[in-house]
């Protein structure tokens, strides 16, 4: 039973980061990535929209972490 002792209060935390982080990617590259693959800086672009989603995700959802480690639920 310790195995799964944090498991809902993981599920409760990583949900909303994943979707914080998915929908902030999805609007920037519909924004700022250029259309076309074959663009030079295409998958620059690409990897910086990426880290700039996780960044918001993690700073957005920072709080519920901080929670689950404090209460150790």
């Amino acid at each position: 039973m310790g195995l799964y002792k944090g498991w809902l209060a993981t599920m409760v935390g990583i949900t909303p980061y994943i979707a914080f982080k998915m929908s902030t990617f999805d609007i920037l590259r519909g924004t700022v990535i250029p259309q076309d693959r074959n663009h030079p800086y295409f998958h620059l672009y690409n990897l910086s929209l990426g880290a700039v989603a996780g960044t918001v995700a993690v700073t957005l959802t920072y709080p519920t972490d901080l929670i689950r480690r404090k209460f150790q639920l």
